[in-house]
């Protein structure tokens, strides 16, 4: 029902089914019982047109409803004939003292033959019956009669044993079954489990190692812009500068070749630095006094 209602089609699990069937069960049980209380006393002066209504206000009033309607009357259409919901008070209890009318004039013990036909024996009956076959069983004792009855019981308890006995191998057979198809299917649940929890835990490996490169490539763009930047000043010409502006590249290009000397673990050696310096005050440059 679930699906021929829906739009389009959704996969729902048995458990989802049966723990919805039981919120549908115990609302239309409730809503029985209200049914049942109006229909089997109804208020003065209401119609049956009315019951409805009637049954819907009282069901608010339960506690398990919590005030709130009776919403699953699409249900109730489907389940209000079944065994377990059909409304007993509709079904006409048969009359008391009905019987058949037989005439007894003509052949009354024939038609008592057939009036008593199937009906189990009394207590009188069966006790002449035990009686008599008591009786039956003592006159056979001294001959060769009990000695067959005996030989045949034991026949029957020969029968009747292996049945037994394999009706209880065929009972722990099947149990033996059932625990291994549990076994495998815990086993199973756990394979899948575990399986997914290493997945999950791959695609975390996967983003931390995709932020640390893309922390490296911000740090490498950074340092890239900061290199950039340093040999633009490296390469100004300290002819065209101002006392001003001549003093803060000094300084400024002697931070940067300290710090690379300290990143290049001191392969720059203290003279070829102050070549270098030297070779800057007489290099071109291009830094004006807009440089600053």
């Amino acid at each position: 029902m679930f699906h021929r209602l829906m739009p389009v089609a959704s996969a729902r699990s048995l458990r989802s089914l049966q723990a919805r069937f039981e919120i549908i069960k115990s609302c239309c049980s409730r809503w029985s019982g209200c049914l049942n209380q109006v229909r089997n006393a109804p208020p003065s002066g209401c119609t049956t047109d009315e019951y409805d209504h009637i049954a819907m206000e009282r069901y608010k009033q339960m506690s398990a409803s919590k005030s709130k309607p009776f919403v699953f009357q699409h249900c109730w259409k489907l389940l209000e004939h079944s065994e377990k919901w059909r409304l007993r008070d509709q079904e006409t209890p048969p009359k008391k003292g009905a019987f058949v009318e037989l005439d007894y004039n003509d052949d009354r013990d024939a038609l008592k033959g057939e009036i008593n036909q199937g009906k189990p024996d009394g207590r009188e009956k069966e006790k002449a019956k035990k009686q008599a076959e008591a009786t039956s069983l003592r006159e056979k004792i001294g001959g060769k009669s009990i000695i067959s009855e005996a030989a045949s019981l034991r026949e029957k308890e020969t029968i009747c044993a292996p049945t037994f006995l394999d009706l209880v191998k065929s009972k722990e057979t099947l149990v033996a079954k059932l625990l291994e198809t549990e076994m495998a299917m815990a086993e199973k649940k756990h394979q899948d489990e575990m399986a997914r929890w290493q997945e999950l835990r791959e695609v975390e490996e996967r983003k931390v190692a995709i932020d640390e490169r893309r922390v490296l490539l911000e740090e490498n763009k950074v340092m890239a812009e900061i290199l950039a930047e340093e040999n633009k000043v490296m390469m100004m010409d300290p002819r065209t500068m101002d006392p001003m502006s001549r003093e803060w590249w000094d300084i400024r290009r002697g931070e940067i070749l300290q710090r690379r000397r300290q990143a290049s673990g001191g392969a720059t050696s203290a003279g070829g630095g102050g070549g270098a310096s030297a070779g800057g005050g007489d290099g071109a440059g291009k830094l004006g006094d807009d440089g600053v």
